[in-house]
């Protein structure tokens, strides 16, 4: 995906994407014609398609109206209503010959025989029990047969059957007409079907009467099961139908249903789409070529060009760029500066990358200037450790011993001025820790040393430590721990974070609490609150700031510190993976909460385990001192 953005990123890509839209609105329209094409020809099909069938529609209906019109006539003879078959096969002759359409004219006397006809017979033929034959006797209706194979002519015929009534208007006999089916399927050649389309005839009953071309379907076989009939019988309404041809694939068929006719008869022409498609694919192939030809040689050009006026001096201030972004600010663009805008930009880039050289000498300079002053600063902090540590130690050792009284009673106002130079010390020696520390995690120097770390114990020890500090000020501490949270850290760390904000606590809530809660959810949570005098958001990112105060009015500041306790806190626990989280408000106190990852916990041990602790007895008073803070 990075090397196919790159590519993307390159200007002679984008110049290639923007011919190609410009020739895009082409492209479109190509196709968009070509679609409207498509449309008009198969419509122009349809339309085809619908005419034909319309036309052997009407040709077949006029077929049946003017077998009907010569029955009806021929019914009317006195010959043929009498019993004189010979005069009447004479007349019946006679017409035959007329209409060659017809394969053979008849007459079928009371007892449902033919006893003449324009074929010559031999004896008298039993036609009693054919469904034309039936229809006119029982319905005294004109009536026409299925298919069926003309029994005296052997020729495949749909005969036609119209009563002869009596004077009484009782049926008598019908007079009959066998319409010759190749002579219907001979028709249909002399019309003009498109190329590859083909005709039917058949009637509800799928059988086929004609159909073109020659060939195409046997006259008298069933298309009952096939998709053209299932397509065309089940459209109701429309004229117009498509089916899906195994061979052929889809075809496009348009039908009509000559109603008028005794059971009805259909005439379908139909077409495959493929073959009405096929001069257009033609076509929009031949356009493809010429406009992907077009698209080629525009975008070759267009390259050409765009490489000799602007791709190569591109190139060059593209890769002066790359060497500008790598560091080497001795990198020139080497265009010439007549080169238009490009000619410009090139100077401006070689000023550039002048005026970056001097300031990187500048930079460089002066970063080796600052490493030399961090490492004097690292030997002063270290000197200064040892020089300020050796007569602090004296310092709080004769205080301390002046203080218990160890070489004899002092006077009242001695045994304060003691307190106060001991407190003194001890304030100075924190600071002096904070300080050092606070170099180390600048530096990047502090290295845990992580173990096993009993949290309530810890916490214990910690509120020992500050115990005397509360009750001076006044203070009440409350503990909700959480005794089965155990964690991995660095404990003499974890200590430190713990005392700087109990510390914090205890100093800005006078007379006021503090409540230290643990719990172990999604990893491990301490919380310190105090009701103390809270700070605001900006005071929250002061506070978190080295030697920051929120309480910044330098002159009547009421709370003595250095200000490192927060921020170093905060980068221990973030050493340690976790976070430091300060909720507060004016008035209402702080909320000071340390989360540390779930990798960091860890099940505790048994019961069993700790009350064999070593260190169990050495903090009974630490514990005591604990407890009798939490029943404050």
């Amino acid at each position: 995906m990075e090397k196919i953005g790159s590519i993307w990123r390159k200007t002679s890509t984008r110049f290639f994407m923007m011919i190609v839209l410009i020739l895009t609105p082409l492209i479109v329209d190509m196709f968009y014609q070509v679609y409207v094409h498509r449309q008009e020809q198969l419509e122009k099909i349809r339309a085809d398609v619908e005419s034909i069938s319309s036309l052997v529609a009407k040709e077949h209906l006029s077929l049946f109206n003017s077998a009907r019109e010569v029955l009806v006539a021929l019914s009317q003879i006195p010959q043929i209503r009498g019993h004189d078959t010979a005069a009447c096969s004479k007349i019946l002759t006679n017409v035959g010959a007329r209409f060659t359409q017809y394969t053979n004219f008849s007459k079928v006397d009371s007892t449902g025989h033919i006893v003449c006809s324009s074929t010559p017979m031999d004896k008298p033929v039993d036609a009693s029990k054919g469904i034309n034959i039936v229809d006119a006797f029982d319905k005294g209706v004109f009536s026409l047969s299925g298919y069926r194979i003309g029994r005296l002519t052997g020729k495949p015929v749909i005969v036609f059957s119209q009563p002869i009534f009596s004077a009484e208007g009782q049926v008598t006999g019908t007079v009959n007409s066998g319409l010759n089916l190749n002579w219907l399927s001979a028709y249909l050649t002399d019309l003009s079907i498109p190329d590859k389309a083909s005709v039917t005839v058949f009637d509800r009953k799928g059988v086929v009467y004609a159909s073109y071309p020659s060939g195409h379907l046997k006259i008298g076989v069933s298309i009952a099961q096939t998709p053209l009939f299932k397509s065309v019988i089940t459209e109701t309404g429309a004229q117009y139908a498509r089916y899906n041809d195994p061979k052929m694939g889809e075809m496009l068929v348009g039908f009509r249903e000559v109603r008028n006719v005794p059971g009805g008869v259909f005439i379908t022409t139909d077409i495959p789409k493929s073959v009405v498609l096929a001069g257009i694919e033609k076509t929009t192939w031949e356009h493809v070529i010429v406009v992907f030809s077009v698209i080629v040689l525009s975008v070759l050009l267009g390259w050409v060009q765009f490489h000799l006026i602007f791709g190569r001096w591109i190139e060059r201030l593209a890769a002066m760029a790359q060497h500008l972004a790598q560091g080497d600010f001795s990198a020139r663009a080497h265009v010439p500066y007549s080169q238009g805008e490009l000619g410009a930009l090139a100077h401006a880039f070689d000023s550039m990358a002048e005026r970056l050289q001097t300031h990187d000498q500048v930079l460089r300079q002066a970063k080796d200037n600052a490493e030399h002053a961090n490492h004097a600063k690292s030997v002063f902090l270290a000197n200064m450790n040892h020089e300020l540590r050796t007569p602090l130690n004296s310092i709080n050792g004769f205080a301390e011993m002046m203080e218990l009284e160890m070489f004899g009673a002092l006077p009242a106002q001695y045994k304060e001025y003691v307190k106060n130079i001991h407190s003194s010390a001890v304030h100075l020696g924190g600071v002096i820790d904070d300080i050092l520390d606070m170099a180390k995690v600048e530096t990047g120097k502090i290295e845990l040393s992580e173990k096993e770390v009993d949290v309530p114990l810890l916490i214990e020890d910690a509120l020992f430590m500050v115990h005397r500090m509360a009750k001076e000020n006044g203070v009440k501490l409350k503990l909700n721990i959480d005794r089965s949270c155990f964690l991995i850290g660095d404990p003499i760390r974890l200590k430190q974070c713990i005392l700087n904000l109990l510390s914090n606590a205890i100093k800005f809530s006078p007379g006021g609490s503090v409540t230290i809660a643990t719990r172990c959810e999604a990893g491990f949570i301490l919380e310190v609150r105090d009701t103390g005098i809270g700070m605001t958001a900006d005071d929250i990112k002061i506070a978190l700031q080295p030697f920051g105060h929120a309480e910044q009015r330098a002159f009547t500041r009421r709370f003595q510190g250095t200000g490192l306790g927060l921020p170093i806190t905060k980068q221990l626990i973030e050493i340690h993976g976790g976070e430091l989280i300060i909720e507060s408000e004016i008035g209402r106190g702080s909320t000071v909460t340390i989360r540390l990852p779930t990798e960091r916990v860890f099940k505790p041990p048994s019961p069993s385990a700790g009350a064999t602790r070593d260190d169990a007895p050495k903090n009974s008073q630490k514990n005591s001192a604990a407890n009798e803070d939490r029943d404050e």
